[in-house]
């Protein structure tokens, strides 16, 4: 008889944090698992809700243990606009492909643009 799945609850064993977050993506590469975006409180100018393009990499560790990088990206490219509920997937081990997503909800705006992330710099 097949045992039953269990949840195991992970703790951060880093000192890098990650705010709480909706309508993000969380893409795996051969460097780790890539968080891109979303959103998570923070406002615009306007004061309206507003997504953001954060990049992090998060890496299982052992005994329900995880870390949390920050990614730096080089300052010469240029970053995709914020966005919340778009699309993310590896295309190689090395590469993520992103597509489309929500840029605004005050006025409604969406995204129809493509970008690849390479993850091996």
């Amino acid at each position: 008889m097949p045992q039953p799945f269990s949840w195991t609850k992970l703790t951060n064993a880093g000192s890098v944090g990650v705010s709480p977050r909706a309508g993000h993506t969380i893409t795996p590469t051969g460097r780790g698992f890539v968080l891109f975006g979303g959103m998570d409180g923070r406002r615009n100018d306007q004061g309206n809700p507003s997504p953001n393009n954060d990049v992090y990499i998060f890496k299982p560790g052992k005994k329900g243990t995880y870390e949390w990088s920050n990614v730096e990206i080089d300052p010469g490219s240029q970053a995709p606009p914020v966005r919340t509920l778009h699309v993310a997937v590896a295309i190689t081990a090395e590469e993520l492909f992103l597509h489309g997503g929500m840029h605004s909800t005050t006025p409604y705006q969406v995204l129809n643009d493509a970008w690849t992330l390479d993850t091996t710099c």
